[in-house]
């Protein structure tokens, strides 16, 4: 969390020491996505994950489509309107 000053420079604001770094690589996306299920039991999936088998894709999507509605490939609801600016995109 920074703030621009005058000449365009990033200075730190006191919301900084009281926020964890969020994860930003894929090693440690992956290691909050394992600690999210084994305490939580929330699974974290992408529908194109590699790991993941055709009938195991095609499961995830119907799942996803049943409980929050369909989606295209670019990413919009049935209406048109962004999926990613409402509710951010993760990895």
């Amino acid at each position: 969390m920074t703030q621009e000053g005058d000449r365009g420079t990033r200075l730190p604001t006191s919301l900084n020491r009281c926020l964890p770094r969020s994860p930003t690589t894929p090693e440690e996306m992956e290691a909050l996505r394992r600690r999210a299920w084994r305490r939580d039991g929330v699974l974290s999936l992408r529908e194109s994950d590699d790991r993941l088998t055709w009938p195991e894709r095609e499961l995830l999507r119907q799942l996803g489509d049943r409980l929050y509605g369909h989606r295209d490939q670019q990413g919009r609801d049935r209406l048109g309107r962004d999926l990613g600016a409402s509710a951010g995109q993760e990895g």
